[in-house]
C-alpha cells in the first residue's frame, strides 16, 4: 500500500484525523481546550510572552529571546 502514492496519501490523512479526533476527546474528558494551529504556523519564532515573531530565524538558533526586551539570541 505504502508504493500506491494515493493510496498511502489516504491511509496517511485518516490516520491523522483519527489522531486528532482522539485528541480532542481526550482534552473534552480532562476539561482542557484544544487549539488547532494552521500547518504554516511560525511558532517556533513565536516568543510565549508577548507574542512576537523572529522571521530571519538561522537553523543553528536554539533558543532566542526579544531583542526589543533585552534578551539575547543564543546558540546552542
Amino acid at each position: 500500500m505504502g508504493k500506491n502514492h494515493n493510496l498511502a496519501q489516504a491511509i496517511s490523512h485518516t490516520g491523522w484525523d483519527l489522531f486528532v479526533r482522539m485528541l480532542e476527546y481526550r482534552t473534552t474528558l480532562y476539561g482542557k481546550k484544544l487549539v488547532p494551529i494552521g500547518r504554516w504556523y511560525p511558532s517556533t519564532k513565536t516568543c510565549s510572552g508577548c507574542k512576537d515573531t523572529m522571521e530571519p530565524l538561522p537553523l543553528d538558533v536554539r533558543k532566542w529571546g526579544v531583542p526589543a526586551a533585552g534578551q539575547n539570541t543564543t546558540a546552542t
